[in-house]
């Protein structure tokens, strides 16, 4: 029986509507440059931003609530 990590593993892969994207270090050079200029229009402060292979980990603030913060940075 797998176990609890697995089968979360399964089922967000499961969810994806789209095949996962591995970044090179020029595409997280790119994703940096474009959540760092998308906090700058938005006048979000950018606290930390870490582009790793599979996943970005930016801490922001601003007066735009969280959800839409995230939709945003998503489509940039």
């Amino acid at each position: 029986m797998a176990g609890a990590r697995e089968l979360r593993e399964y089922l967000e892969r499961f969810r994806m509507e789209s095949p996962q994207v591995k970044l090179d270090a020029e595409r997280r050079v790119c994703v940096d440059g474009a959540i760092r200029y998308a906090c700058a229009r938005r006048i979000w402060e950018l606290h930390a931003l870490n582009a790793r292979t599979n996943h970005i980990q930016p801490v922001l603030s601003g007066s735009d609530p969280p959800e839409a913060m995230l939709t945003s940075l998503k489509a940039w």
